[in-house]
């Protein structure tokens, strides 16, 4: 389970990110991310067998572990970082 949610962990705070990066994304594709890691983190805490996990929300998901969260990146609170680095990373060439 610890290398699991590991797994997500990095996926959610890098993958996504170079995607956003790199196309453009909508809002509904940045929710969908999130809704699928917070239906895979319930799922992984079910299988387990503890049913208190179940009231798990986004806001939890997506806090850093130091505050009691699960340390996940949230697509949806990254894009407009993302959108705005894609266009530094890209502006030094526009302007030679």
């Amino acid at each position: 389970m610890i290398h699991t949610l590991a797994l997500l962990r990095h996926w959610s705070q890098g993958a996504y990110v170079h995607i956003m990066r790199a196309l453009p994304v909508d809002e509904l594709w940045t929710n969908e991310c999130d809704s699928q890691l917070l239906t895979t983190v319930q799922t992984l805490l079910q299988e387990l067998g503890d049913d208190t996990t179940r009231a798990i929300n986004a806001t939890q998901l997506f806090l850093r572990t130091g505050d009691g969260g699960f340390g996940l990146g949230s697509a949806t609170l990254r894009a407009p970082a993302a959108f705005l680095g894609a266009w530094e990373g890209g502006i030094q060439e526009v302007v030679e």
